[in-house]
């Protein structure tokens, strides 16, 4: 039975590995080479369509649930509104590329499967979007610290929290800070993934006909 465990555990685990090592690095050069400003510029300022934006963004981050939260709060700490950044959250690992390939291969004698599944990854996460966008202010959805935690207190690059340091510094030290936030993203989220994979793997072995998690 144990080897049973094991063995689900680590196929989860191999499953999972690669979208969440795309989600940290990500989220290592957002944070090296996109200055803080950027977002705030760029973002339309019609919620309505700020909101559509983010899901049509989810359809090209190819990261599963755990890849995508170290980009979301990498986001956040770079100015993204919340409401825009967990509206990407929900979308990204429902209807991103690879997902909707992979489910239209695995249903294509029922196509009408994977066709729901892509409507509902985005009227499920524009639904949320507009609800918090109008429920709640942005300090309400945000623990005490939350932009401060990864930056100055605990980051060895120097210029986090600071947009001006992005733009001076040589490409062969961003490159370098890039990693060095991979890393850091990468144990920082490693445990609450492998703690899911735990869990998973024992609902998977005693859930009858459970099927395999899809990434």
């Amino acid at each position: 039975m144990i080897q049973a465990y094991a063995t689900a555990a680590v196929s989860i685990f191999l499953e999972g590995l690669f979208f969440l090592l795309i989600g940290v690095i990500v989220s290592g050069f957002i944070e090296a080479f996109v200055p803080d400003d950027f977002f705030s510029r760029f973002l339309p300022r019609n919620s309505t369509i700020s909101i559509f934006a983010a899901v049509f963004i989810g359809l090209l981050i190819p990261v599963c649930e755990c890849g995508i939260v170290p980009v979301i709060s990498r986001l956040i700490k770079k100015g993204v509104p919340v409401y825009l950044a967990l509206t990407l959250m929900l979308a990204s690992p429902l209807i991103n590329i690879i997902v909707i390939t992979g489910t239209a291969y695995a249903f294509y004698d029922n196509l009408w499967i994977p066709l729901f599944r892509t409507l509902g990854g985005i009227i499920i996460p524009v639904i949320v979007g507009f609800y918090l966008k109008t429920s709640y202010q942005e300090s309400e959805m945000l623990l005490p610290g939350f932009i401060e935690i990864g930056h100055e207190s605990s980051c060895r690059c120097g210029s986090c929290g600071s947009g001006s340091g992005l733009k001076v510094k040589p490409f062969k030290e961003k490159i370098s800070d890039a990693l060095a936030h991979t890393v850091s993203d990468f144990f920082s989220t490693g445990g609450y993934f492998i703690f899911g994979i735990l869990i998973t793997s024992v609902l998977r072995l005693n859930m009858k006909d459970s099927p395999a998690p899809v990434f």
